[in-house]
């Protein structure tokens, strides 16, 4: 079965689709991608058709209307963009499995054997979440070990289909949005606790350097509001070589601000030692063995683009 790669975005966030999507053919070229497109603009659409094309693919764009949940339930970073993985299962009608990623990760690696996970049955595999808000386990009742992050779905479509799994977890937004913390990761939570296969945490590993010292996660997860394409974020340099020679193709004016607000210095604030020697350690031990990887894999398609070299 074609591994078939999902992500749902507006315009807000198309290059990190651009990213993912890069970062993902250049590890699995016979990927099938498809984009759940909730409004990127057609200069950005034709920039993301490019990077699938320079790699010998296409991107697979299936337009959603956030009109019928734009009730649901958002804040601060998280648009209503986040609830459109609900919708896959009725969207790939013929398909049997996706894996759903969110577009502000990348991929360092293959990731043919995460595809072909067995879920024994269940609708669900994702990684368990670190550090998740106390208020939000009190109010599903779940052990912290046992809450999962929702960046990264691999679904069986057949069983969310035949259990009408979408239309409850839409359900549950609906009628618990005032009590909920993390929106669409809030409702798959409530609505699947105890069917869901825990996969390994090097398929969604955030980059806090607390998660990633002595390891080369296979898929980098930018999940704060700071994203390489607004902020200086450790390991932003591993997002950038995905995008930067894309990035003339993309509006300009999103261009212009990712370049600048990466080459901002990083946020001051006091850090302790070994909070330093963290960060320290990161960039040896991490950050530059997987862009040394990363080039001795061959040139990116595309031209530079004038990204920052490191972001981190």
């Amino acid at each position: 079965m074609t591994m078939l790669v999902v992500t749902c975005s507006d315009d807000r966030y198309a290059l990190g689709v651009g990213a993912l999507f890069a970062s993902i053919l250049r590890f699995n070229p016979a990927a099938r991608l498809a984009l759940v497109d909730l409004g990127i603009s057609t200069r950005n659409l034709a920039a993301l058709q490019v990077i699938a094309a320079e790699a010998g693919s296409r991107i697979e764009v299936l337009a959603l209307s956030p009109e019928g949940f734009g009730h649901l339930r958002t804040k601060g970073h998280i648009t209503h963009a986040a609830y459109a993985r609900l919708f896959i299962p009725d969207l790939f009608p013929l398909e049997s499995r996706c894996l759903y990623l969110d577009c502000d990760m990348v991929a360092t690696g293959p990731i043919d054997d995460l595809w072909q996970m067995d879920l024994a049955g269940l609708p669900l595999g994702a990684v368990v979440a670190r550090r998740p808000d106390p208020a939000e386990l009190a109010f599903h009742g779940i052990a912290e070990n046992a809450y999962v992050n929702t960046g990264l779905l691999l679904m069986d479509l057949e069983v969310w289909r035949r259990d009408g799994l979408a239309a409850r977890c839409l359900g549950f937004a609906a009628a618990k949005g005032g009590q909920m913390v993390y929106h669409d990761q809030s409702a798959i939570n409530g609505v699947l606790a105890g069917a869901i296969r825990f996969l390994p945490e090097t398929f969604n590993t955030s980059e806090d350097p607390r998660r990633l010292i002595w390891r080369i996660p296979r898929i980098i997860h930018y999940k704060s509001p700071r994203k390489p394409w607004n902020a200086a974020v450790p390991l932003g340099s591993i997002w950038w070589h995905f995008i930067d020679p894309h990035l003339d193709r993309f509006e300009q004016d999103a261009v212009a601000q990712a370049q600048a607000a990466a080459k901002l210095p990083p946020a001051r604030r006091r850090r302790s030692l070994p909070q330093n020697l963290r960060r320290l350690m990161l960039g040896w031990m991490v950050e530059r063995p997987c862009l040394a990887r990363l080039a001795a894999s061959g040139p990116m398609p595309g031209r530079a683009g004038g990204g920052p070299t490191s972001a981190g």
